[in-house]
């Protein structure tokens, strides 16, 4: 080979390792956008979980409220209950005392109707 191929051979694998240079350079740059994305990707997943730490807790602390819920709607039901069960007792016995109060008033009537005019007859009170 003489001098001028050597130097041609040259120019053409420098030209060839400046193309290689410069798509390398471009391929970094794109390596390195998607890293800057991958490490926005993790920063976000990471404040989504910390925001999400609580949340076991928080399930668990509304779980306990709806169970002592439920266990006051369950007792106000058996008061509900027992108190309809008191009432229907009430009004049996106020039926009964109403009918005693009829019974108390038409006696007093006798005893007024009839057996006061007999008792004065009988004492002369005319």
């Amino acid at each position: 080979m003489n001098g001028e191929q050597e130097s041609g051979e040259i120019l053409r694998a420098i030209g060839s390792l400046e193309e290689a240079v410069e798509k390398l350079s471009a391929d970094m740059e794109k390596i390195c956008d998607f890293k800057d994305e991958l490490l926005a990707t993790r920063q976000e997943f990471r404040d989504y979980k910390e925001s999400r730490r609580d949340l076991p807790d928080q399930i668990i602390s509304l779980t306990s409220r709806i169970e002592h819920q439920e266990r006051e709607a369950k007792d106000l039901r058996s008061l509900a209950e027992a108190t309809s069960e008191e009432v229907k007792l009430f009004k049996i016995w106020a039926n009964k005392l109403s009918g005693i109060q009829i019974a108390i008033g038409a006696l007093t009537f006798i005893a007024v109707a009839v057996i006061l005019p007999i008792a004065l007859w009988w004492l002369g009170v005319r």
